[in-house]
């Protein structure tokens, strides 16, 4: 058991959340044209100060290219 006695003050960094999508191995940049069943990847991280005190779940994302046109990628990740 831990017993804690008085206050622990102590301060974290702000986590900044990354995001980058990549096609071919390849960082895009701007805006990207494909064709319905081109294989994308995206990449979700944490700066490297943060991610050492703070952790990332991701469970849910959807894409869309217009209001009409959507897919859930991830559902209960």
């Amino acid at each position: 058991s831990i017993e804690l006695r008085g206050e622990i003050n102590g301060t974290a960094p702000i986590p900044e959340i990354n995001i980058g999508v990549k096609q071919n191995g390849n960082v895009v940049t701007g805006e990207l044209n494909v064709s319905p069943g081109t294989p994308l990847q995206m990449d979700i991280w944490l700066d490297s100060n943060s991610s050492n005190v703070y952790g990332l779940l991701v469970t849910y994302m959807q894409v869309t290219d217009t209001k009409f046109a959507e897919e859930t990628i991830l559902f209960n990740g």
